[in-house]
């Protein structure tokens, strides 16, 4: 079975991120992505998308990026992006 939905939100700094899901197969754990798009533009102008792999128990883009820098959404405020 495969099931996707995508949630959107910001991020520090207003950057637009998503949280998704997919679930593959019956009795496997969901696969919960968070999108987040680069903050430094490539050569052509264009922002790059990067999905990264969150616990399958995150519930918001915020939390899902705060997870990935090992902190919790109240506690994660990041004043710059590089």
């Amino acid at each position: 079975m495969l099931g996707a939905g995508w949630g959107g939100g910001s991020v520090g700094g207003g950057r637009p991120t998503k949280l998704g899901f997919c679930l593959w197969l019956p009795g496997d754990e969901p696969l919960v992505m968070v999108k987040v798009v680069s903050a430094t533009p490539e050569t052509d102008s264009s922002f790059k998308d990067y999905f990264l792999r969150v616990p399958p128990g995150i519930q918001t883009a915020r939390e899902a990026v705060a997870w990935t820098f090992g902190k919790t959404p109240d506690v994660y405020d990041p004043e710059q992006e590089s």
